[in-house]
């Protein structure tokens, strides 16, 4: 069985954008450099310029319903980790998927994040100040 990440939904939703822009039009399907892929999902490159500057980019199309992959998500949980680390400590997914805001200083995503129909990163909307009897917020 596969494992894949639940972040690729938001992958796919955005390839949707790039592909409708004008700045990007030439999606290249690139399957074969990503041997062995699950059925039903597909990997696309594109090397188009944008604004002039060199952009590279992959996007991934993946069936949410197929049965040969399973899509799963997971947080930072208080501790700072790189796609790489990501990548080893859950051995080794198909795609790692960055799909959240997180704050450098406390280790924390700012995104709701769910898994298994559980909450496992939540949004912090306010943030008390310094000082004792602060009564000012910060509102990330």
């Amino acid at each position: 069985m596969y494992k894949r990440s639940l972040c690729i939904v938001l992958v796919i939703g955005f390839s949707a954008t790039i592909n409708m822009s004008n700045a990007q039009n030439r999606w290249i399907n690139v399957d074969s450099a990503f041997q062995p892929l699950p059925p039903n999902f597909h990997v696309f490159k594109t090397i188009d310029s944008i604004d002039g500057k060199p952009f590279i980019a992959f996007s991934v199309k993946a069936k949410l319903k197929e049965k040969a992959i399973s899509f799963t998500a997971d947080t930072t949980s208080g501790r700072r980790l790189s796609p790489l680390k990501f990548y080893e400590k859950n051995d080794r997914p198909l795609l790692v998927v960055n799909c959240t805001f997180f704050n450098f200083d406390r280790h924390q995503n700012l995104n709701t994040v769910i898994k298994n129909n559980r909450l496992v990163g939540y949004y912090i909307p306010s943030i008390p100040m310094r000082g004792k009897d602060t009564f000012q917020y910060s509102h990330p």
